[in-house]
């Protein structure tokens, strides 16, 4: 029996056991504790790490027309089309296999078809 698994001995095990626990103790006492989404926000390392030749400043450097600043409809765009007709037609095809399903729950509760008769061709397809 020996052969087939690999033996270690007590100390090796306990040796193993012991920097496992002082490697999650290491590990849960570097990493920042947050008690509410405030201080995530707050914190230094919530802030969004731009490219080192991005520079941010408090006004912008080009002139901006505000009168001709516009709204952007994003129903205008293609995206939005797009995702609405995945979404509708994934509320569809969920709908048919909600309504399948059903009929074949029915159908087995029934038990219009006994186990022999139960094929392709009984059921008209």
């Amino acid at each position: 029996m020996s052969e087939f698994h690999s033996t270690i001995s007590r100390r090796d095990f306990m040796k193993a056991l012991g920097l496992t626990g002082a490697s999650i103790g290491v590990a849960s006492a570097a990493s920042p504790i947050f008690h509410d989404l405030d201080e995530v926000s707050s914190s230094a390392s919530a802030t969004w790490k731009r490219p080192w030749y991005v520079k941010q400043t408090d006004e912008p450097t080009m002139e901006v027309d505000w009168d001709k600043l516009e709204r952007y409809d994003v129903r205008k765009s293609i995206a939005y089309h797009c995702l609405s007709l995945l979404l509708f037609y994934s509320n569809l095809v969920s709908q048919a296999m909600h309504w399948i399903l059903h009929l074949t729950q029915l159908l087995l509760i029934n038990r219009k078809f006994s186990d022999r008769n139960l094929n392709c061709v009984n059921l008209g397809f």
